[in-house]
């Protein structure tokens, strides 16, 4: 897109039993600077929009990022210059096909408190493509990381700050427990609308189920793209090291990682300060 950049990863793991599926390899890419994601975190912290019922099957201690006023416009800038042209390119969609199904900032930390979190357990998401951005140091606390079930359930760790980690939301996987210290992300699911996508499925509950079992991610990413998952995929191979380690608005069951116990957002609500890629298709809340 014009004055945007795509972000070329940096590692890109693919899920043993997935070739040939794009949706079956998990990216790391640099994104943004530190001072960047400091900055994101004080504008958080200073939000009373923190809570922990956004969430109903798993909860989390989260704020809603557009809530925010000082974020609003430029994380619509980001979206449309860099975080939508590079979900299109490595997932092998175009960009006005994404749009947000939530964006939100998240909390786990090792502290004691009424809110505190230190982990999630094991679930797939609503969406077809997910992902988060590292806004603390790594260095600052102990353990983490987004623990992938078919990739063995070892965590998948950014190496800096302002690192981005992209993966299909239909991956089952958990956020590991944080031992020490703080970790904060900016998390993101991003529903597809394409002629590639088999949204009836997605919308099945067979593909809704957090059902354990490596076999039914594989199920899943196979029939989520018609055709199986091939097609075009203009950065297969050219990236990082390969190892062994959408849904549209509709809620997964037992274990989605969004909506709001029924709550839709309202169109002028949900569509304040996006950017127009992500407009067409925005849906930010769902029944569960």
């Amino acid at each position: 897109m014009a004055g945007g950049r795509i972000l070329a990863p940096y590692e890109t793991l693919s899920v043993p039993g997935a070739a040939g599926n794009r949706l079956g390899r998990v990216h790391l890419c640099r994104c943004w600077s530190r001072d960047t994601c400091r900055w994101l975190v004080r504008a958080a912290d200073a939000s009373d929009g923190w809570g922990t019922d956004r969430h109903a099957s798993v909860p989390t201690t989260d704020l809603e990022a557009l809530a925010v006023p000082e974020l609003r416009a430029w994380l619509a800038r980001e979206t449309r210059e860099t975080l939508f042209p590079t979900l299109a390119r490595l997932y092998g969609f175009a960009p006005a096909e994404l749009h947000y199904m939530d964006l939100f900032v998240v909390r786990y930390t090792a502290e004691r408190g009424a809110d505190a979190q230190r982990g999630l357990r094991p679930h797939r998401d609503r969406s077809l493509l997910s992902f988060n951005v590292a806004l603390s140091d790594p260095r600052a606390f102990d353990g983490g990381g987004t623990q992938i079930d078919a990739l063995g359930g070892n965590a998948v760790r950014p190496r800096a700050q302002g690192d981005l980690v992209v993966h299909s939301g239909k991956l089952r996987h958990s956020g590991a427990p944080v031992t020490r210290g703080t970790r904060d992300l900016l998390v993101g699911f991003v529903g597809v609308h394409s002629p590639t996508v088999d949204l009836p499925f997605l919308r099945s509950l067979y593909a809704k189920l957090n059902v354990q079992g490596v076999e039914r991610d594989l199920a899943i990413l196979r029939r989520a793209l018609r055709g199986g998952g091939g097609g075009a995929d203009p950065d297969a191979g050219s990236h990082g090291r390969t190892g062994g380690a959408v849904d549209d608005d509709d809620a997964a069951v037992d274990g989605d990682g969004g909506g709001r116990g029924g709550e839709s957002a309202s169109p002028q609500r949900a569509r304040v300060g996006l950017p127009p890629v992500a407009l067409a298709e925005l849906h930010m809340s769902s029944a569960e």
